[in-house]
């Protein structure tokens, strides 16, 4: 899944250089591209949570049928401490990207409706 995060960044990455060039021109917002490169970034996004969800599924899946056919465990040695610190630094540094991104949307999507409400009292 880091690495699916790592995917992700670089689509991000790849869309915001897009965007500078869709918007540099004057009233690019207005054409076609520039109202599909508005939505890209969000459609990004829902395209990697779907994947991920299928991605947590299999790995759960995995988890149960290794239970199920190595109970005594898979790995009968362990990796050096250097690399277990290695590969949780990279891992969450994967996943960071895609989460901080998805705790955005979440907060938008939380805050939209009550200051929608709030503004129309005012």
């Amino acid at each position: 899944m880091a690495i699916h995060g790592y995917f992700y960044a670089v689509t991000l990455h790849q869309l915001n250089i897009e965007n500078a060039i869709v918007y540099s021109t004057p009233g690019a917002d207005t054409t076609d591209a520039g109202i599909m490169h508005t939505f890209d970034c969000a459609i990004a996004l829902a395209n990697f949570m779907i994947s991920s969800f299928f991605l947590a599924m299999l790995g759960i899946v995995e988890y149960f049928l290794r239970k199920k056919f190595f109970p005594d465990g898979f790995l009968k040695c362990k990796p050096p401490l250097f690399i277990e610190i290695l590969h949780s630094i990279v891992f969450w540094i994967g996943m960071w990207f895609p989460l901080s991104r998805f705790a955005c949307a979440v907060l938008f999507l939380i805050l939209a409706p009550i200051s929608e409400f709030l503004l129309r009292f005012s």
